[in-house]
């Protein structure tokens, strides 16, 4: 496993910001930090909100990760490698 860290940031502030956040990791299941508030969205897609920073274990490997703020903004898409991410401890 390895550890994935995620801050969003406001590109006028450059400031952290909160976001709803899709991730599926290379095995193809949703991960979400434990202290997450995770559901289903309204078009069934798993996601959980965070307030601008985020830590997560997930397998080594390709992740998807989709960050979302607000409806006006649109869907930022973004792919890491959790590989290039240090082990979990």
């Amino acid at each position: 496993m390895g550890v994935l860290l995620v801050r969003t940031v406001d590109r006028e502030t450059n400031r952290a910001t909160p976001s709803r956040i899709h991730l599926l990791a290379a095995d193809g299941k949703f991960y979400a930090p434990g202290d997450a508030y995770a559901r289903v969205d309204g078009r069934g897609d798993p996601m959980f909100h965070q307030r601008g920073e985020l830590q997560v274990e997930v397998p080594v490997g390709k992740a998807r990760l989709e960050a979302v703020k607000g409806s006006s903004t649109g869907r930022r898409k973004r792919k890491w490698r959790s590989g290039r991410i240090r082990p979990a401890a």
